[in-house]
């Protein structure tokens, strides 16, 4: 009833939608990382200057400013960057995985579908619409092969 080529090509579409969002997660948490860094350094070096870099941070990304702890600050930040990197991992692995299953469904082997949906499934836990695309191009292959 459907053609499994279609089917397929949605599934490679979401799989490759998923490890893009992991790829540009693990980017935005490296740069999250490199800008807590550079605060914590001019803090350290110009601690005369605290207000006014605190305002520029502020100005730059409300987020890195709602670290303004202190010391405690670049300990927070890196926290949530490492975060962000980690996360950024999980999502480029199940997008990985959804790819693999529909190379295996690609040549005729039905636990790719499987593995497809179930990676799907994953992805959309994370908001993901490639996630969703990855679900349901596997279940509709399963019910194919």
């Amino acid at each position: 009833m459907v053609n499994p080529k279609a089917w397929n090509w949605i599934g490679r579409i979401g799989a490759g939608y998923i490890v893009l969002t992991g790829i540009v997660i693990i980017v935005l948490g490296v740069t999250t990382a490199a800008s807590v860094v550079t605060y914590q350094i001019l803090i350290y070096f110009f601690p005369d200057y605290l207000v006014e870099i605190l305002t520029y941070l502020s100005y730059i990304s409300p987020t890195l400013a709602a670290f303004s702890f202190g010391p405690l600050a670049p300990v927070f930040g890196l926290q949530g960057a490492s975060s962000m990197i980690v996360g950024g991992i999980i999502i480029e692995a199940i997008g990985w995985l959804a790819s693999f299953g529909a190379l295996l469904t690609r040549f005729g082997i039905r636990a790719g579908a499987i593995l497809m949906a179930f990676s799907g499934f994953a992805g959309f836990l994370f908001f993901n619409l490639g996630g969703l695309l990855a679900l349901v191009a596997g279940v509709a292959l399963w019910h194919e092969a």
